[in-house]
């Protein structure tokens, strides 16, 4: 049987920030441990109590204290539905795929010449950056709740082709049988107006050449159906295209992308060629020095993980990598790393080819992995963290069926409904209503703990047990005590029966 084994670090404090840039007086604050072996279902119970893994290493932030609170967000994809900048994405992809053409008014930002460009391009970028310290984020400003897309706004992108099916109907009624008039608005009342004389005229002049003396009525009728026949055709022709339709490979192509989904951990990909391709993206969009993005870096961050790979509904769950081949050129332009979990996905980095930034890899890779996430039949797709009042991270706020995590209560609501207007007063809120008891300082017993002393230390034992061991030093045993609570109420009651946790 698995089972999740860490070495808790207690509370971290570093004093640079990397979304506001040290700007603002308080410094980042965490909570944190090192995993060596994590199971999907530990790691998503403690994603949905707001912690996040960079590598091996899982954090929480201190809501209350930190700088820029960072609300663990996730879409539901059962709700979400494409934005019209998402459909440009997906259209320019596929223009690019079927002409292999580069707009020449993205050659700036294809070459990453200007620095402003590339600055725009990563804040699409990095949908579950989790980098808790090293982050090179943009500079952070001012993030209204009008920056979020407006509630029950056009998602679907689709063309307005006057009155409805309903409409229609009633119309027609009125027309033949001089029964009322429906209530338009009047541009469009005189528009309609104009198109029932025409048919009138068309109506009897094909009952006058007929010859076989058609009623006039019986003629409109008939006109009229005919009318509504063509409508609901055109409407059916100009009805958006879903996320999968639009996301299908465009017919005689000159290009071809090809996504392949590789496990992180059985090495089955050539990280050689993932790692030069993510030092050339960190060096240019993010700015980072060669230094900070070697190999070992790399592989720490982005190929390192504790999760213990498992099948389930015959599917198999863990830390992947998601490449994207451009074809016949045999090219890595981008990677996603995603995590499949038992009832989401979880994107951790996304990394692409600067040259190719004008594509808008960042967003076209999370529309990819939300596609993947309705393919596994998951209800969710996990995006990070979510800052309102960093720039880098409204884009966020466009995904349609986007929710955050209450602090408090661990409970999920509405981003554009019920948190942007809260977050628009303070950076951090409670979402949930008052009548809901608090999850966060609710104590969790620690009897059930399986604890260790010292680094290395493989020699887990009941916290009862060790308690008895400790009696004779009271001054450690305290200090026992103390981690073992905040380890236990951080976690929550489930994971604090599951996980082996070493104190140092």
């Amino acid at each position: 049987m698995s089972y999740s084994e860490c070495t808790y670090h207690g509370e971290q404090e570093s004093y640079h920030c990397g979304y506001c840039e040290g700007k603002k007086q308080k410094s980042r604050c965490t909570h944190g441990a090192s995993f060596s072996t994590l199971t999907t279902e530990d790691y998503q119970s403690l994603m949905f109590r707001g912690w996040r893994r960079s590598g091996d290493y899982c954090y929480k932030p201190v809501m209350r204290e930190i700088c820029c609170p960072q609300y663990t967000i996730r879409c539901d994809v059962g709700r979400y539905r494409l934005s019209r900048s998402h459909r440009r994405v997906l259209r320019r992809m596929n223009e690019f795929l079927h002409s292999g053409e580069t707009p020449k008014a993205n050659n700036k930002a294809a070459t990453g010449a200007s620095a402003a460009t590339a600055s725009r391009q990563a804040n699409n970028s990095n949908i579950g950056e989790s980098r808790p310290v090293e982050t090179t984020a943009a500079a952070s400003a001012g993030a209204s709740a009008s920056s979020l897309p407006p509630v029950g706004g056009d998602v679907g992108g689709g063309a307005k082709v006057g009155a409805g099916e309903a409409d229609l109907a009633a119309l027609e009624d009125g027309a033949v049988s001089g029964r009322g008039r429906l209530r338009l608005g009047k541009a469009r009342q005189k528009r309609w107006e104009r198109r029932l004389k025409k048919l009138r005229a068309t109506a009897a002049a094909a009952a006058a050449a007929s010859g076989d003396g058609a009623d006039p009525e019986t003629s409109l009728k008939a006109t009229l159906s005919a009318y509504r026949a063509r409508r609901a055709a055109r409407a059916a022709a100009r009805a958006p295209k879903s996320l999968d339709q639009m996301l299908q490979p465009p017919a005689e192509a000159k290009h071809r992308l090809r996504v392949v989904l590789l496990p992180s951990a059985k090495r089955e990909f050539d990280s050689k060629s993932e790692h030069s391709l993510y030092e050339r993206y960190q060096m240019r969009i993010h700015g980072d020095s060669k230094a900070d993005c070697d190999y070992r870096q790399f592989y720490r961050f982005l190929c390192k993980s504790p999760l213990v790979y498992a099948k389930r509904n015959n599917r198999w769950i863990g830390s992947f990598h998601q490449q994207y081949w451009l074809e016949p050129e045999n090219r890595l332009i981008m990677v996603g790393v995603v995590d499949i979990l038992p009832d989401c996905t979880s994107s951790v980095y996304v990394f692409y080819d600067p040259d190719y930034a004008w594509l808008n890899l960042g967003t076209y890779a999370a529309l990819r992995e939300i596609q993947l996430t309705k393919q596994l039949g998951l209800p969710h797709y996990c995006m990070g963290y979510y800052i309102h009042d960093c720039v880098k991270m409204r884009y966020k706020g466009a995904f349609e069926g986007s929710e955050l995590l209450c602090p408090e209560t661990y409970t999920w609501h509405c981003l554009r409904t019920v948190c942007a207007p809260k977050l628009h007063l303070s950076g951090y809120c409670r979402f949930a209503p008052s009548d809901v008891p608090d999850a966060i300082s609710a104590p969790v017993p620690v009897s059930e703990l399986q604890v260790a002393l010292g680094h290395g230390s493989a020699n887990f034992m009941p916290y009862s047990q060790m308690e008895r061991m400790l009696s004779g030093r009271p001054s450690l045993l305290a200090m026992l005590a103390e981690l073992a609570a905040e380890f236990a109420r951080l976690v929550g009651p489930e994971c604090a029966r599951r996980i082996r946790v070493r104190f140092c």
